[in-house]
């Protein structure tokens, strides 16, 4: 399907599909309330999930990520500065911790008042040993950093902020925003986020990193930064971002990973509610 300048697109999980004619409904009739310079003729359209890339998305004037957190999560792969608005499916496990509404408080959010919030991500590269480099996905949450085969062990050097580098074995690296720290990384440190800020003196401008696992020789390593340097200094791997899509890299490629501060997610929020941009 083909798209307009400016127009609303609904990227869906098919599961939920049966709810688009309410939800187009409402974001017809209540498109003024939102905090955006639409054109008076877009039109509100669907795209099943699966079949969403960033070529598709490149036009459109606001993408409504409807579904679960996964849902946001792959939406949010797919664009750069075009603002995203999460409406909550309510499904089973999902939190929707950066969602404006579900569908039954949608039209009564879109009244009371939405603002355009700038939400931290992180941006990696990967550069191999003969100088190619190559970008990775944006995370949102976090990145995945370990073996392709998830019984061997990682081998990393880690340098923090231009430290000097740390050799570590382990089952993995996360390095995670603040807003992304209560999903994987805080099951791996057992810490509240204030705690862990308070014990690595506050994450202004800085994201969070934690190793998986360390074996015997390696240190505990966890902290903020602002910039890994990682050398991978044996097999195989991949960078995840946000479970999403894989990343490969071989031995001695170098990882690089730091907040994307010309690409924050524009995200709609409500009025009144904690921007999630003051996480980091």
């Amino acid at each position: 399907m083909t798209h307009q300048h400016g127009d609303v697109v609904i990227v869906y999980h098919e599961e939920f599909a049966y709810d688009l004619p309410n939800l187009q409904t409402i974001l017809r009739e209540e498109l003024t309330q939102l905090p955006l310079a639409l054109p008076a003729d877009a039109q509100v359209q669907t795209m099943v999930r699966a079949d969403v890339t960033a070529e598709r998305l490149r036009h459109a004037g606001l993408v409504v990520a409807y579904g679960g957190d996964g849902t946001l999560l792959s939406v949010s792969h797919y664009v750069r500065r075009t603002p995203v608005l999460h409406v909550h499916s309510s499904g089973p496990g999902s939190v929707g911790h950066f969602a404006a509404a579900d569908l039954r408080g949608l039209r009564p959010a879109l009244r009371a008042g939405m603002v355009l919030a700038s939400v931290p991500r992180l941006a990696a590269s990967i550069t191999s040993s003969t100088g190619h480099s190559s970008s990775v996905d944006l995370a949102l949450n976090e990145y995945y950093i370990g073996n392709r085969v998830p019984w061997h062990a990682t081998k990393l050097r880690i340098s923090a902020d231009g430290g000097p580098p740390v050799p570590v074995t382990s089952s993995g690296l996360l390095a995670c925003t603040l807003a992304g720290y209560s999903g994987w990384a805080s099951h791996v440190t057992h810490l509240p986020l204030s705690e862990f800020l308070q014990r690595h003196g506050g994450g202004l401008g800085r994201f969070c990193y934690v190793l998986r696992e360390p074996m015997e020789e390696s240190p505990p390593l966890s902290g903020l930064a602002s910039v890994l340097e990682i050398e991978a200094v044996g097999g195989f791997g991949s960078v995840v971002p946000d479970a999403y899509d894989e990343f490969t890299y071989k031995r001695h490629d170098r990882i690089r990973i730091e907040v994307a501060t010309d690409s924050p997610l524009q995200l709609v929020r409500p009025k009144g509610v904690a921007p999630l941009s003051a996480s980091l």
